[in-house]
C-alpha cells in the first residue's frame, strides 16, 4: 500500500481552512491592539491563550503560517510564501505562528523584514523577547502580550462573576466551556511542560521537574527560596531549581516577583514569590480539592499587576520587614513607590492594615490599599500618633477599574 505524502499545496490548503475556521469562531475582544507600523509585531504569550485568534480576528486579511504543523517545516520559507499567495486572499501582512519551531527563524524573519514584508510573529516563550529577538531584531520589533483573558475582558463580554473566574481562569476554551476546565487544563499544562521546556532544553530528569512544577503551582502566592524548594521537592540542587524556575517563567506557567528593598547589600533574589499565570493552572495541578481563597485571590491580583508590568506601566515587588510585617504588592514607578497593596479574603482586616502602615513608614508611600471582598470604603488608622488613610476596595471593582 502506497501512502500519499502531503504536498506543500496540501499543507497550505489545510492552513487556510484552519484560518477560515478561526475567523468564523466566537471571539472575545481583547484590550491589546495592533498598530500601523513597518516594525515587526511580536504577539507573545502562553499556549492556548488566544494568540492565533487575536491575530486572525484583529487583522482584516493576512497570510497565516502555523509552524506547529510539522508538514510545513520541510519546506523553505520562500516556497511556503509562494504557495500561500496562491491560496490566501491578497494581503501585505504575514502571520508566522509559533515561530520558535522554525529552524533559524531569526535569520528568516530578519530577511523577510528587510524585504519590506509586514510581519506578525507569535511565540510561546517569554524569553523570546529578552533573548533571540533582543539579539537579532534590536529596535525593529514591538511586543504585544496575549495572556489568558483578564477578568475585565471576560466580564465585559460575558458578565462573568469573580467566583466563576477564580474557578475557571481566563483560558478562552475554559471561559466558553467552564464545565471542562480541569479536564482541558491538566493535559495542557503537561503539554506546555513537555513541548516548551523538556523538548526545547533537552531535559532528562522529567519526573523531578514535574514534581517542582506541581509544588510551585499548587503553592501559588507563597514565598520561596531555592534552598527551601530543594528540600520540599525531588529537585535537590538549588542551581537546578533556579534553572527550572527560569524555564517555567519562559513557558508562561508561572511568574515571580522579587522582594522590595532599598538596601543594596541585600541579595533580593534569595526570596521571591511565585504565582501561576492562570487560576486554572492551580486547580489542574493541586492535589487538594480546595485551594486557599485568600491565596487564589492574591494570585488573580498578581496576574493583573504582572500584565501591567509587561506593558511597562510599573514594576511589582513584595514587602517583608525584619519584624515580620508583610505587604503583598509594592508598586514602583520611576524609582518611587506609588502604591502598597494587600489582598485578602479574610473579613478581619486589622492585620492587613498593620502591614501597610509599617511598610508606609519604610517606603514613604501614603497610597495604602486593601483589596477585599466587602464594600468599598475609606478608613483612617492612628498608629503611634500618626494618621494613615487606608482605601478598602472591593475586589471585582478593583479589577474592573484597572486602566
Amino acid at each position: 500500500m502506497v501512502i500519499k505524502m502531503d504536498t506543500l499545496r496540501d499543507v497550505i490548503e489545510r492552513q487556510y481552512q484552519t484560518y477560515l475556521y478561526i475567523k468564523g469562531q466566537d471571539y472575545i475582544k481583547r484590550s491589546a491592539r495592533f498598530i500601523d507600523t513597518t516594525l515587526i509585531q511580536v504577539v507573545i504569550g502562553p499556549r492556548r491563550a488566544g494568540k492565533s485568534f487575536f491575530c486572525i480576528h484583529e487583522l482584516k486579511n493576512a497570510i497565516y503560517l502555523n509552524f506547529d504543523d510539522e508538514g510545513l517545516l520541510k519546506y523553505s520559507i520562500d516556497d511556503m510564501l509562494a504557495a500561500a499567495k496562491t491560496v490566501f486572499p491578497k494581503s501585505d501582512q504575514v502571520i508566522l505562528d509559533e515561530i520558535q519551531n522554525l529552524t533559524d527563524w531569526q535569520l528568516v524573519v530578519n530577511r523577510l523584514h528587510r524585504q519590506g514584508m509586514k510581519l506578525i510573529i507569535t511565540g510561546s516563550n517569554a524569553h523570546l523577547l529578552s533573548g533571540e529577538l533582543a539579539t537579532h531584531l534590536t529596535g525593529r520589533h514591538i511586543p504585544i502580550y496575549i495572556l489568558p483573558l483578564s477578568f475585565q475582558e471576560i466580564h465585559e463580554s460575558m458578565k462573568t462573576t469573580l467566583p466563576q473566574y477564580a474557578k475557571t481562569g481566563g483560558l478562552p476554551e475554559n471561559v466558553l466551556r467552564p464545565e471542562q476546565a480541569i479536564a482541558y487544563t491538566t493535559p495542557l499544562v503537561q503539554s506546555m511542560l513537555l513541548k516548551d521546556i523538556v523538548q526545547r532544553y533537552r531535559i532528562r530528569k522529567v519526573a523531578e521537574m514535574q514534581s517542582l512544577l506541581q509544588t510551585v503551582l499548587s503553592n501559588s502566592a507563597q514565598t520561596y527560596s531555592d534552598r527551601k524548594l530543594a528540600k520540599a521537592t525531588d529537585v535537590k540542587s538549588p542551581t537546578s531549581i533556579r534553572k527550572y524556575i527560569h524555564y517555567f517563567e519562559g513557558a508562561f506557567l508561572i511568574f515571580c516577583i522579587p522582594l522590595f528593598s532599598y538596601k543594596t547589600n541585600i541579595d533580593v533574589t534569595l526570596l521571591k514569590k511565585a504565582y501561576a499565570y492562570d487560576p486554572a493552572y492551580i486547580h489542574a495541578t493541586s492535589q487538594s480539592k480546595s485551594f486557599d481563597e485568600g491565596r487564589l485571590y492574591e494570585t488573580i491580583a498578581a496576574i493583573q499587576l504582572k500584565a501591567e508590568e509587561l506593558l511597562s506601566k510599573h514594576t511589582v515587588y513584595f514587602y517583608k520587614s525584619a519584624q515580620g510585617y508583610e505587604v503583598d504588592f509594592v508598586i514602583v514607578k520611576e524609582k518611587k513607590v506609588t502604591a502598597l497593596i494587600q489582598v485578602t479574603a479574610n473579613p478581619e482586616l486589622e492585620r492587613e492594615a498593620r502591614g501597610l502602615i509599617h511598610a508606609s513608614k519604610d517606603t514613604h508611600c501614603a497610597n495604602l490599599i486593601v483589596v477585599q471582598p466587602h464594600a468599598t470604603h475609606t478608613k483612617r488608622e492612628i498608629w503611634f500618633g500618626n494618621t494613615y488613610t487606608i482605601h478598602y476596595i472591593k475586589f471585582d471593582e478593583w479589577l474592573l477599574n484597572r486602566s
